[in-house]
């Protein structure tokens, strides 16, 4: 029985740091622990894949080699990456990100696990 508290106690503390430190928002119960919301820092951190669509500079920038220029081209061209990931596959959606300058094969194939280009909401799309 001190073992089930002490692992229990474990957990507190593991995940009280990961909230702390990635800004998570966790609900506790002592037999399921669920990640309700959380920044976009804490989705990287954790592997998870971000929303091109949801996205803002900052955000953008959290990304690797992407520098405040490239976001700003990004952000712009957001409605042409649009477009193009439209008429491609499930699994070819990240090649419409190569319509930004400065984006080549190698780039997007990078962010290609980072960033999710499906389902986007039409009042974000349109360039800021």
């Amino acid at each position: 029985m001190s073992r089930y508290y002490l692992s229990a106690l474990l957990l507190l503390c593991c995940f009280s740091v990961i909230k702390d430190s990635l800004g998570l928002f966790i609900r506790w119960d002592l037999r399921h622990i669920e990640v309700n919301d959380f920044s976009a820092e804490g989705r990287l951190a954790l592997g998870g894949t971000l929303s091109l669509w949801s996205l803002d500079m900052y955000e953008l920038e959290l990304l690797p080699r992407i520098s405040d220029t490239l976001a700003k081209r990004i952000l712009v061209q957001r409605a042409e990456i649009h477009a193009r990931a439209s008429t491609l596959g499930k699994h070819e959606k990240y090649l419409a990100l190569e319509v930004v300058k400065g984006l080549g094969p190698k780039s997007v194939k990078r962010l290609s696990g980072l960033l999710d280009l499906s389902s986007p909401d039409p009042a974000r799309v349109s360039s800021r």
